[in-house]
């Protein structure tokens, strides 16, 4: 059963714990929006922790967690999100397949789109069910892989729906979807989504207890305050920056970071490596 909600809100955290890679398989995330009714900039960082086998695991900073193939939607991912080799996979791909053609005008349009990702993710992880690790690493209700979908609807606005695929049991249905929708609630400063370990940096900055969070205090207002699309723009850069120095071995690498606004998509900074996602 997957619920739905439609919430506005000031800002929504998400907590994704980022659990030992296995199988190649990459993880290792923060993911940061700030939006108002009619622009969104989201960044990402590009830390992936990949298995070696025997033991041994490295980061690569590399990895590519944000799509805007069609130029109408946006997709980041959290979580377990590529396996290497015959017979892997790589949502971000999954993203860009079911996204290929696909008119989005609509709240519900969008939920249909992470409907189909979570659809197609949840049989990957069903055709590899044989292989326990994927399974037992995360525990039991605990997610595998977050999908976000950010477009506009046919008025302008900005929509997000974000689909947690979950490990439920060791043998079928294996797992579960869930979807939540997330939209602008009319305040007069940005809205703030956050994926991955954005969520204990940002509790820690608002806190203001510990040294490095009074040393970025200034962050921590600019956070609660932005208005404009050059400040948001500055703020989600700076944000996941924060993050990687205080989470290196989880987050870090380059940051990409994608305009969503009335003239359609803008890659305001990219990888060359993912010029094709």
């Amino acid at each position: 059963m997957k619920a739905r909600s439609l919430i506005h809100f000031t800002e929504f955290a998400f907590v994704f714990a980022v659990f030992p890679a296995i199988a190649q398989i990459r993880s290792g995330t923060v993911v940061f929006a700030m939006f108002t009714k009619n622009d969104l900039i989201l960044a990402v960082d590009s830390r992936a922790n990949v298995d070696l086998g025997g033991g041994r695991s490295k980061n690569r900073d590399d990895q590519c967690k944000l799509s805007a193939s069609n130029g109408k939607v946006i997709f980041a991912v959290a979580g377990l999100s590529q396996m290497d080799g015959p017979g892997g996979f790589d949502f971000v791909d999954t993203a860009r397949m079911v996204a290929s053609g696909v008119e989005v005008k609509s709240r519900s349009d969008l939920e249909r789109l992470a409907d189909s990702w979570a659809l197609r993710t949840r049989a990957t992880f069903k055709r590899i069910s044989h292989d326990r690790e994927w399974a037992t690493v995360p525990g039991l209700g605990k997610p595998l892989v977050v999908g976000i979908f950010a477009s506009r609807d046919s008025n302008g606005n900005i929509m997000i729906s974000e689909t947690n695929v979950t490990h439920v049991a060791n043998s079928e249905p294996f797992t579960s979807a869930k979807t939540e929708d997330w939209g602008y609630g009319g305040n007069q400063y940005a809205a703030r989504y956050i994926a991955g370990y954005g969520r204990d940096a940002i509790s820690e900055l608002y806190a203001g207890k510990t040294e490095r969070a009074k040393a970025n205090s200034v962050l921590a207002k600019r956070l609660k305050s932005t208005v404009t699309v050059s400040d948001m723009e500055r703020t989600t850069i700076e944000f996941c920056q924060l993050v990687a120095r205080w989470y290196p071995n989880e987050v870090g690498g380059p940051i990409d970071q994608v305009h969503l606004g009335p003239h359609g998509i803008e890659w305001l900074h990219r990888k060359q490596n993912c010029a094709g996602k």
